[in-house]
């Protein structure tokens, strides 16, 4: 009977609907499930669906921002060290976030705990998630706020971040400071694998940081174990209706921050863009260092204004997803729950696959921390299939990855006194990366 009620609530929850996930009712107790389900990616980026706000008090949330493959290195501390045990561990990392928003309406800080109408939508043929909600400010005003974010499916290192305030009865003040944040943690659990990893603290270490004037800012990292460093670097752009608004940047160490503000009357729309790239040095062309990362991502974040911004990022997105689904639409008749659930795994799937032939698709994807974010040794056996019918090409890359860990699956096997290959249960970047030896060794 639990099970059978649990079931109800959630059909009640997210109303069947053929193209999208929409949530109309929030229960702050499902937050951060709700992050994974509502989350983005595109095989290289990948964000849970925090609040740009914050998450509401006592709501629990895990924010997070991946790197597909972006992990560090440790030592696996062992009790007793044994014959053929695993020796390192990988963790895939939280990386900077440009998610955080800071919103106030007549100074007044929006809490969004404090909102009404509020509604989220996954458009799974637009490849973007929207927020809508009203609020309330202390003396009455309303404002409709409306958050749209979508990660390229077509250019990977881009993101697209846009905030819309439109007051709803009077002329209001609207101050915006979007953030790149690089004070984040990877989520601490040492009893459940499932769940997250035994990481404690600030891992990624500031390497470099500026801002500019035209509204520019980035931040370098690097993780000290692995010795992988990466770039997040954004350009902020302001409107009112159609008159553009200054855009303020500075930066520090571990944080950049892009400001805004101006007064907006009644039924116009105050509209703050943040086109934010990410990249590792895994992604420069051979022969270049991680010292070539700030000029890489000032010419990808040129690129991508000279592209339309997000809004030519939002038209590409649905070329990019009209393609796929012409040829991987699955429509089960007279079961629109059917269809929708067919269609919401295809989408994650499509999220969370490599496509460079040195990333496969993590055990949660790009949604989550779970496992360490460790691609599993049977990745071939239930999602390869689904690639070599709807994106040959993608399949293609998932066994070049494979192709590239034999050297380790070859090595691996050596150590354990086998001939042949040995591929580790879960890895990263190829080396049998879990510590528990029976599971490790048992394929």
């Amino acid at each position: 009977m639990t099970r059978h009620r649990d079931h109800r609530t959630v059909r009640a929850r997210f109303p069947f609907d053929p193209w999208t996930l929409r949530q109309t009712h929030y229960d702050p107790a499902d937050h951060a499930r709700d992050e994974s389900l509502f989350a983005l990616g595109n095989g290289y980026v990948g964000l849970r669906a925090a609040f740009e706000e914050g998450a509401p008090e006592g709501a629990p949330s895990v924010p997070g921002t991946f790197l597909n493959g972006f992990h560090e290195r440790e030592p696996i501390a062992y009790p007793e060290g044994a014959y053929g045990y695993a020796r390192w561990r990988q963790t895939l990392l939280n990386v900077t976030s440009a998610v955080p928003t800071e919103l106030r309406i007549d100074g007044e800080r929006l809490d969004p705990a404090d909102v009404s109408e509020l509604e989220r939508e996954l458009d799974l043929r637009a490849g973007t998630l929207v927020r809508r909600f009203v609020w309330t400010h202390s003396s009455g005003a309303r404002v409709r706020v409306t958050h749209l974010r979508a990660v390229s499916l077509v250019q990977a290192a881009r993101v697209a971040l846009r905030t819309e305030v439109e007051p709803l009865d009077r002329d209001v003040r609207v101050e915006m400071r979007r953030l790149v944040d690089g004070r984040v943690e990877n989520q601490v659990e040492t009893g459940d694998p499932r769940v997250g990893a035994a990481l404690v603290g600030q891992v990624l270490k500031p390497v470099a940081h500026r801002a500019e004037p035209a509204g520019r800012v980035a931040l370098r990292q690097r993780a000290p174990g692995s010795r992988m460093e990466l770039i997040c670097a954004a350009d902020g752009q302001v409107r009112v209706n159609d008159a553009d608004v200054p855009v303020e940047a500075d930066a520090e160490p571990l944080l950049g921050r892009l400001s805004a503000g101006a007064d907006v009357p009644a039924g116009a729309t105050f509209r703050f863009d943040l086109r934010a790239v990410y990249l590792d040095a895994r992604r420069l062309a051979e022969g270049q260092d991680a010292s070539e990362l700030d000029h890489a991502a000032d010419a990808e974040l040129d690129a991508y204004a000279a592209d339309g911004g997000i809004d030519g990022l939002l038209d590409a997105q649905r070329a990019e997803l009209d393609a796929f689904w012409e040829r991987a639409d699955v429509e089960i008749e007279g079961d629109p729950a059917a269809t929708q659930s067919v269609r919401f795994g295809l989408f994650h799937l499509l999220q969370g696959a490599g496509r460079d032939g040195r990333t496969n698709i993590p055990s949660k994807a790009l949604t989550g921390e779970g496992y360490e974010g460790h691609t599993f040794w049977d990745t071939e056996v239930y999602l390869l299939p689904v690639f070599l019918h709807v994106r040959p090409d993608i399949a293609r890359a998932l066994l070049q990855y494979r192709v590239r860990l034999l050297p380790a699956a070859r090595e691996r096997a050596r150590e354990l006194h086998h001939d042949g290959a040995l591929f580790p249960w879960r890895t990263i970047d190829g080396p049998e990366a879990s510590a528990y030896f029976p599971a490790g060794t048992a394929q």
